[in-house]
């Protein structure tokens, strides 16, 4: 009898804790945006080394850019300030999404999720306007091989 008094109290308790930050019920917006800013500061942080190689994986890949590893290497160096802009972007929309979850998490999902979408298209919208000055980048280092 005991055992079953303090398995219902667990689980009253557990039920009193899904109006705070409960992992299993939410999509989580946030934990997307810090892999994807994350993603973008590696990739910045390896283009500005000269360590990334052309690859199928990771980097911005257009035709102009696989062309040669002048052209792969001038494209990362031209857009790295808009990776870096898209990773803060992602890092502060991350930022701000958990923390009104984890505040406000019942009364603030709807404007969580705004904050989150804005997130990602300004983020998207940072790297692609990287992507493309640094096609033209590469482009004109083309021209010249």
């Amino acid at each position: 009898m005991a055992h079953c008094l303090i398995r219902s109290r667990r689980q009253r308790w557990r039920l009193k804790g899904t109006t705070s930050y409960d992992v299993g019920s939410r999509p989580h917006p946030d934990l997307a945006l810090v892999a994807i800013g994350a993603l973008m500061l590696v990739i910045r942080h390896k283009a500005l080394q000269n360590t990334l190689p052309r690859n199928g994986f990771a980097g911005l890949r257009t035709k102009a850019s696989k062309h040669c590893e002048a052209c792969w290497q001038a494209m990362h160096r031209t857009a790295a300030p808009w990776l870096l802009a898209g990773a803060v972007q992602a890092l502060v929309g991350a930022a701000t999404t958990g923390m009104l979850y984890l505040v406000a998490a019942d009364r603030a999902e709807y404007a969580a999720g705004v904050i989150a979408s804005v997130a990602f298209v300004v983020s998207g919208i940072l790297l692609l306007i990287g992507g493309f000055l640094g096609n033209r980048a590469a482009s004109a280092v083309s021209e010249h091989v």
